[in-house]
């Protein structure tokens, strides 16, 4: 008999179902976990970090210049040569 013309036992669908549900649940598992990713990890976030770093940058180049200008002797070195 074709498989297109078969019909499912009463039997096959009681032994089908717990993997079915089980299959299901796992699933929505797996959906839920990735939701909350997605909540915590999404643009804002992203953007966040990328201009937290961005000041962190910032910060230790303005240190850097800082420290360049004192041992120097002070001053802005731009000004001094006028």
């Amino acid at each position: 008999m074709p498989a297109h013309q078969m019909s499912l036992q009463h039997d096959d669908l009681q032994c089908a179902s717990p993997c079915v549900r089980h299959r299901l649940d796992r699933c929505s598992l797996r959906m839920a976990r990735l939701h909350m990713h997605l909540a915590e990890h999404n643009i804002y976030k992203w953007l966040a970090d990328i201009f937290t770093t961005l000041e962190h940058i910032q910060g230790a180049s303005d240190s850097a210049a800082l420290a360049a200008v004192e041992a120097s002797g002070g001053g802005t070195p731009v000004l001094d040569d006028l």
